[in-house]
């Protein structure tokens, strides 16, 4: 039975933003995420630390945000900003002595910025839904306990720029890192507090300061007292821990998966640790018989009692909040105005019904449909641009159908369309901005342009059937035949779920075979509970867009994506390019993935080598023997051609992506390895792709560049061979040949 994951933070010594990101990052949290999704902001002056440090001798996690002004980097002891009400509203910008704790005054220049600056921050981020939400509630709770303290409204709060950009950094890296996490719920301890005084820009206050206070108070935030002198629970720490924290007690029982551990800035008596701990809750050992889960993800046959069909049909839920007022006496200007407003603010959906009131009087009905984080921000705009002395609300759940928006090629241009998963089915619908660009820019019919997009998108144009996948794989042979496929289905299933006893990695490329492995360990994993990264190695002998495949097909997937930076020139005779140095190459990718696995408790780690790969040369399989990875693909004999039936079946976008090698199969064993002719080669292809179909290579040979394709792309080389040699000469090739031979996979390897 998959048992529910859960996260318990340990407040003993208090909470803050840095402690808690600290905490989650040491329990497993994907940094690489993290610093996407920052990066994602926009905003700069500040860099990230990341390391450890001891506390009363226990080692824990030190995660910081140093700002930097003037060129060099300061870092703040403190992890918080207080709101302060500004004369001027408007965004500006001042000179003013800041306080540090190092006992000196620098003049600087900060910007104040708004909860409705920060909330716009929040929604242009790269990231999923449910962090958005999650880091816009968090500040949500600091904006309303800071007018609360300073008795305005939420919109006058302004925080000084070096602790927005504190709490930005802060708040956003928690949501990235729980989402991360995959946790079912969150339980806090009462948070442990210090006594005495702290020095804020507003003067000395007491602790804890009037924020902390005022959210402990509107989310019944359990505290104690320590004898520590200071500020143990920052407003930051605070909002985390009333935004996660799900209101139940610990269960009587329980099991400790795994624990991270935060470090503190400061130093107490005790350890300033704030300690994250994954635990399932245990039963007693009572004789009773526990009653099976209901397993998620695909199942096949029969629909029986205990599985899940909302899982079975593609559907999701959620719970959104609706907003209604009746308004008879308000402008339809100021209708409009507000409809605007509340859009930019992050309402899911605004619309007007036309009513009767009492009295016979004409009116509008206003709804506004949103999730709870904003509720009380668009509540203020209706109170704010309308007429209307009272708002209802309304909590409802929702059936949503799994969704996906994307960017596709069309014969009118790039378009974006929302895919949405019915079952096995999938609809798209044109989002309306590409239509009405594409519909202005070319002079066309708005439903003209909107059925050529769809149809574009649609099942059929694309051809993505079974039989279709396996007419483009085999060749018309009758080797994939649907009764030979299904079974080499569930037996790989089968195995699959036998590793995902365990948390797994898979060595993840982002092509057909990595993926089908890890759409599989993924599919897995849901019924046992288990985790499982895909593992993805970035180093300059792969294409640039290699990775970002990798990371679109892992987003796609929904698995849990990590990526190790390497450098394998590092070692120099890997750069001599030796006949084995597929071998040496291959060896040094595995170990460090080794050292990753050791460092999650994994013991076992999969890659992607099929039956065929068996049977040409591949040096790196000996190292892939040698160091215990497990191939669950060749054990079963599944060739390449089933593979991309079987990548087609779970319909993975890459299944009919041709593979791509690294970088250096361009050169002939012996020539030496250089990154800049490297960069040429990676220049010179990613050209030819985006003008031939199929297979692409272009193999060095000194002074001469090789241009192996298929030969349906023949015809197009020749008519583009003009530009073909002009830009391969302009790359420093002055001899471009093409190989009559065609594309042959290992072509180097007969060299």
């Amino acid at each position: 039975m998959k048992k529910e994951r859960i996260l318990y933070l340990e407040c003993n010594s208090g909470i803050s933003g840095d402690m808690t990101v600290g905490a989650l990052l040491d329990l497993g949290a994907s940094r690489k995420a993290l610093e996407e999704t920052l990066e994602s902001l926009g905003i700069g002056g500040y860099h990230l630390h990341f390391g450890r440090k001891k506390k009363c001798g226990i080692d824990a996690f030190d995660f910081d945000v140093h700002l930097e002004e003037n060129g060099d980097g300061h870092h703040h002891e403190h992890d918080h900003s207080h709101g302060h009400v500004c004369e001027n509203h408007d965004r500006h910008e001042h000179v003013h002595a800041h306080e540090h704790h190092d006992g000196h005054e620098h003049s600087h220049p900060h910007i104040h910025r708004g909860l409705s600056d920060i909330l716009a921050i929040i929604r242009r981020m790269d990231g999923e839904q449910e962090v958005k939400d999650l880091a816009a509630k968090i500040f949500y709770i600091v904006a309303e306990a800071e007018s609360k303290a300073h008795g305005i409204p939420v919109e006058e709060v302004h925080f000084h720029e070096v602790g927005a950009i504190d709490s930005i950094v802060d708040i956003i890296s928690t949501a990235v890192c729980v989402r991360n996490l995959n946790i079912d719920k969150i339980i806090v301890s009462p948070l442990a507090e210090g006594q005495g005084y702290v020095r804020c820009q507003h003067g000395v206050m007491p602790v804890p300061v009037p924020a902390t206070a005022n959210i402990a108070a509107a989310w019944n935030l359990k505290m104690k007292f320590t004898d520590n002198e200071g500020e143990m629970v920052t407003p930051t720490g605070a909002a985390i821990a009333a935004a996660l924290h799900c209101g139940e007690s610990l269960p009587q029982y329980y099991q400790i998966e795994k624990i991270g551990i935060g470090a503190g800035n400061k130093d107490f008596k005790n350890a300033n640790i704030l300690r994250a701990m994954v635990i399932t809750a245990e039963k007693p050992d009572s004789g009773t018989k526990e009653v099976p889960a209901k397993p998620a993800g695909n199942t096949f046959g029969r629909i029986d009692e205990g599985v899940d069909c909302q899982a079975l049909k593609g559907l999701d839920s959620d719970t959104m909040v609706k907003l209604e007022a009746n308004l008879d006496d308000c402008t339809g200007e100021a209708l409009g105005f507000a409809m605007e407003e509340l859009l930019a603010a992050g309402a899911a959906d605004v619309w007007y019904t036309p009513i009767f009131m009492k009295k016979n009087r004409p009116a509008y009905l206003l709804s506004v449909l949103c999730k709870e984080p904003v509720r009380n921000r668009l509540e203020e705009i209706i109170f704010t641009h309308t007429t209307t002395i009272g708002i209802r609300r309304t909590v409802m759940e929702r059936t949503i159908l799994k969704r996906n928006c994307t960017e596709i090629e069309t014969e009118l241009g790039k378009a974006k369309v929302k895919i949405c998963q019915q079952g096995q089915s999938q609809v798209a619908y044109p989002e309306y901005e590409s239509v009405k660009e594409i519909a202005r820019t070319r002079n066309l019919p708005f439903t003209e342009v909107y059925h050529q997009i769809k149809e574009a998108a649609s099942d059929k144009k694309k051809d993505n059937s079974l039989a279709a996948a396996w007419r483009e794989c085999s060749n018309g042979s009758k080797e994939l035949t649907e009764n030979i496929l299904l079974p080499i289905r569930a037996r790989l299933e089968q195995e699959m779920e036998k590793y995902a006893g365990e948390d797994v990695a898979v060595a993840f490329s982002g092509g057909v075979d990595s993926s089908l492995l890890l759409k599989l360990a993924c599919e897995a994993a849901k019924k046992t509970g288990t985790r499982v990264y895909g593992v993805t190695f970035d180093t300059r002998l792969h294409p640039a867009c290699d990775l970002e495949i990798a990371k679109q097909v892992a987003k796609e997937l929904g698995a849990e994506h990590v990526i190790l930076t390497i450098d394998e020139l590092e070692q120099a005779e890997i750069g001599k390019n030796p006949k084995d140095r597929c071998y040496l190459c291959k060896r040094s990718l595995f170990m460090h993935l080794q050292e990753f696995a050791k460092g999650r408790g994994i013991s076992r780690i999969l890659e992607g080598t099929n039956q065929d790969d068996l049977h040409v040369y591949r040096p790196g399989i000996r190292a892939v023997k040698e160091l215990g990875i497990i191939s669950p693909l060749a054990e079963l004999g599944i060739t390449k051609t089933q593979v991309k039936a079987l990548a087609s079946f779970y319909r993975i976008s890459v299944a009919a992506r041709p593979s791509t090698p690294c970088m250096a199969t361009r050169l002939p064993y012996g020539a030496e390895l250089d990154y800049e002719i490297l960069e040429k080669i990676e220049q010179g292809e990613a050209w030819l792709r985006e003008r031939l179909d199929g297979n692409v290579r272009l193999r060095i040979h000194g002074q001469i560049a090789r241009i192996e394709v298929d030969k349906e792309s023949f015809q197009t080389v020749m008519d583009l061979k003009d530009a073909v040699t002009g830009v391969l000469k302009d790359l420093g090739f002055p001899y471009v040949t093409l190989d009559l031979e065609g594309f042959r996979s290992g072509s180097m390897d007969l060299v």
